[in-house]
């Protein structure tokens, strides 16, 4: 899970790892779990309303003519409230409070429903600039869902998929130096598009804690990498640079390239060697974390 900013990193094991909004962090550690206000038929016929319900089915069209969104669920329930929060989206400070709800809903502790892929046509036209909304905010989300997409999923969206790929590269290229957290996020979004396994979901350990399995006794070792790593109990070896092999090497070049020397140097750690406490032996800390992926 990625700690609260300004919190330090919280330890949860690989099996089970909540996540949340990239932007924003949960409160008091926890998302907050908030149902959306909906619009009823006697809302819809209210002064002003027929125009908002009149919105909201136009933009449902827009994104996804074939979904009814009465029939999907999401974290809460039904999901016919999703479309009128993406018409909410208009660049006002009322934005945040919107897309917290989006998080919530469509990805709530990182879990995602079938209402999230069906989000998927609506964060493509935010990200692309088809329809109004934050197009990091659409990325990171669409990163998160497709992610957990099966091969028949990708295969519907693909199209989407293609368009928030090429719309992530564009934001990585913009990310502050002094953001590398962001970098990382955005980059295992990237990842995700690209169908990459384990790292398309596990990138952000780049600035967590978690635990690696040793390669010859099987035992758990606790990790802490990122701005915390020199506080980490573990004895670590990062790898050289020339070392680096797969996602290892080309999250480090991406890093390096952008400017982002601080995720480069967090890439020599995960993609490196801890020592075993129990058995002294040298192990691969990626090679540990897939280990536990596939067991």
């Amino acid at each position: 899970m990625t700690s609260t900013f300004g919190q330090g990193p919280l330890f949860f094991p690989l099996t089970f790892r909540p996540r949340r909004s990239p932007l924003f962090p949960a409160r008091s550690g926890t998302l907050v779990a908030r149902r959306v206000t909906m619009l009823t038929r006697d809302e819809c016929g209210a002064s002003g309303g027929s125009r908002t319900c009149r919105r909201e089915a136009e933009y449902g069209r827009m994104t996804h003519p074939a979904v009814d969104w009465s029939q999907l669920s999401h974290a809460y329930g039904p999901a016919d409230d999703i479309p009128g929060l993406f018409v909410r989206l208009n660049g006002s400070q009322e934005d945040e409070k919107v897309w917290h709800d989006l998080w919530s809903a469509l990805c709530h502790q990182g879990t995602v429903y079938e209402a999230s892929y069906a989000a998927l046509p609506a964060l493509a036209a935010i990200a692309t600039g088809r329809a109004p909304g934050e197009r990091k905010q659409a990325v990171l989300m669409g990163g998160l869902i497709v992610a957990e997409a099966d091969a028949t999923l990708r295969g519907r969206y693909a199209s989407q998929i293609t368009e928030l790929m090429s719309v992530t590269r564009a934001c990585l290229a913009d990310v502050p130096a002094d953001e590398p957290e962001m970098f990382v996020y955005l980059a295992q979004g990237l990842l995700a598009f690209e169908g990459v396994p384990i790292w398309s979901q596990q990138l952000e350990l780049l600035f967590e804690e978690f635990e690696a399995e040793c390669s010859e006794c099987e035992a758990l070792t606790c990790i802490l990498l990122g701005e915390y790593v020199d506080e980490c109990d573990a004895e670590l070896h990062p790898a050289s640079p020339d070392e680096l092999t797969g996602v290892g090497a080309r999250i480090y070049n991406m890093a390096r390239d952008a400017g982002h020397d601080q995720v480069a140097a967090w890439a020599t750690h995960l993609f490196g060697y801890a020592t075993c406490p129990e058995c002294e032996t040298r192990f691969s800390i990626s090679v540990g974390i897939a280990g536990q992926e596939h067991s």
